[in-house]
C-alpha cells in the first residue's frame, strides 16, 4: 500500500520593526565607536619616526627633515598637514628629488625619499653650482670642495652669463650653441664611464676637451659623432686597463683611430 507524505510549509515569522530597531542599534553603536576612535586618535602624538630611502651624496637625518618640515616629537600625529610637510622639506632639502609621508598607527611617521643627485657643477665669480641630470642648477657655495671629494663631474659651459637656483644656467650665445652644448651633455650624462670623468671643457663646441680619473686629458674634436667617439673611447680606455700603459693623453676626435700617448705631441699610438 503506497502512502504518500504531505510537505507541511514552514512560515517564518519575522518582526520586522525588531529587526529594524537591532540593525539601526548596531549602526549607531558603530558610528559611535569610530567617534570615539577618531577623537582618540586625534590626540595621539608621534613619537617614532622612520626614513625610507637610500641617500648616498647628501645624507639628511631625522633631525634635518622634521625641522625642514616643522615637525617635533609629540606633535599630534594625524594633526599634521602632510602635503605642507613635504613641500617644506622639498625647498629645504635640495638634494631630495620626491618626499612622501604618511601615518603609521598608533605614533609612528614615516618619510619616503628620493635623492636628487649632483650630475655635474659649474663655476661663475667665484661661486660654485651644483647641477641635476637635465643641468638645472641645484645651490650655490663658496667652495667646490664636496663636489671634487663625491666625484662630481667640472663642466665648463660656453659664455656663462648668469646662474640661478632651481634655473638652468645662461650660457651660449646662439641657440645653436645651446643646442650643440646639450647635446654633448646629454651623450657624456649616458655614457657608461660617466662616473669617471672629472671635468668638460666645452666652452668651444668645436674643440672639446675631457679630463678622465683626474690624470688623463681627452681631446674630443667637435660636436659631431659624439655618441661613437664616445664608444670607440670606452674601448680604448678599457683596453689601456688591461695593458696597464700609461697614458696622459688621448685624442678621440676621429672614432675610427684613436691615438694615445704622454703627451700630445707624443699620441702615435692607434687603435
Amino acid at each position: 500500500m503506497r502512502t504518500s507524505e504531505r510537505k507541511k510549509d514552514i512560515v517564518v515569522e519575522v518582526d520586522v520593526a525588531s529587526l529594524t530597531r537591532l540593525i539601526i542599534t548596531v549602526l549607531m553603536s558603530a558610528v559611535v565607536l569610530f567617534g570615539i576612535f577618531m577623537f582618540i586618535r586625534s590626540f595621539l602624538p608621534v613619537t617614532k619616526f622612520e626614513v625610507d630611502g637610500v641617500m648616498t651624496y647628501r645624507i639628511y637625518d631625522n633631525a634635518e627633515l622634521l625641522g625642514a618640515a616643522e615637525i617635533k616629537r609629540g606633535d599630534r600625529l594625524y594633526s599634521i598637514d602632510l602635503d605642507k610637510a613635504e613641500q617644506d622639506i622639498l625647498e629645504d632639502c635640495v638634494y631630495i628629488e620626491k618626499v612622501e609621508l604618511s601615518r603609521k598607527f598608533p605614533n609612528k611617521l614615516v618619510i619616503k625619499v628620493e635623492e636628487k643627485l649632483p650630475h655635474w657643477y659649474i663655476e661663475l665669480a667665484g661661486k660654485y653650482y651644483s647641477l641635476d641630470s637635465e643641468l638645472e642648477v641645484i645651490e650655490e657655495v663658496a667652495s667646490d670642495v664636496s663636489y671634487v671629494a663625491a666625484g662630481v663631474t667640472k663642466l665648463d659651459l660656453p659664455n656663462v652669463k648668469r646662474i640661478v637656483v632651481d634655473e638652468l644656467p645662461s650660457f651660449g650665445e646662439s641657440e645653436l650653441e645651446i643646442e650643440k652644448t646639450i647635446e654633448v651633455v646629454s651623450a657624456l650624462r649616458d655614457t657608461p664611464f660617466k662616473a669617471r670623468i672629472t671635468g668638460v671643457d666645452l666652452t668651444s663646441r668645436f674643440n672639446i676637451y675631457m679630463e678622465i680619473d683626474n690624470n688623463k686629458e681627452v681631446y674630443m674634436g667637435d660636436a659631431s659623432n659624439m655618441t661613437s667617439k664616445l664608444d670607440a673611447l670606452a674601448a680604448v680606455i678599457e683596453s689601456l686597463e688591461k695593458s696597464d700603459e700609461s697614458v696622459a693623453y688621448i685624442d678621440a676626435s676621429n672614432p675610427a683611430s684613436i691615438s694615445f700617448g704622454l703627451h700630445p705631441h707624443g699620441a702615435s699610438d692607434t687603435q
